[in-house]
């Protein structure tokens, strides 16, 4: 009659063998928090454009419709968009940790008589230059 060993427990190959596939296993969940990660901060860039940028527009729009910063005179410098074409500016400012850089352009008369259309860039360089861009529709109300 056989006996068999009824020892029970794993061999070195299978042991082995269920290391390297959790080891595959935490690396590509590794690989997915970075990308996670960088995807958060390029979404916080953008929150943090975008309330800048809001935040000037609001202050524009508070204005009276004559106040000199709503004046087309592009006079406020140059800016640069994300994708490297530049642009003229009627206004520029910087958020107060100098971060982004707000820029602005006012069109008299667009898109009709008595309205300016004023557009707010906002800019910031990380890794490479971005930018967000809002155009709000101020009118002349007698």
């Amino acid at each position: 009659m056989k006996r068999f060993n009824d020892d029970q427990g794993f061999t070195l190959i299978e042991v082995l063998i269920a290391v390297a596939i959790f080891s595959i296993g935490i690396l590509s969940v590794m690989v997915m928090q970075t990308t996670s990660i960088k995807g958060n901060s390029a979404a916080n860039n953008i929150t943090e454009a975008t309330k800048w940028g809001v935040d000037q527009m609001e202050q524009f729009l508070a204005m009276d419709y004559a106040n000199p910063l709503l004046f087309d005179d592009n006079n406020g410098g140059t800016y640069v968009l994300a994708n490297g074409s530049t642009g003229t500016a009627d206004g520029s400012t910087a958020s107060l940790d100098n971060t982004y850089n707000i820029y602005w352009n006012v069109t008299n008369n667009a898109p009709i008589a008595n309205t300016k259309t004023i557009e707010v860039i906002v800019t910031w360089v990380r890794s490479m230059p971005k930018s967000v861009t809002m155009t709000f529709i101020k009118s002349d109300i007698y």
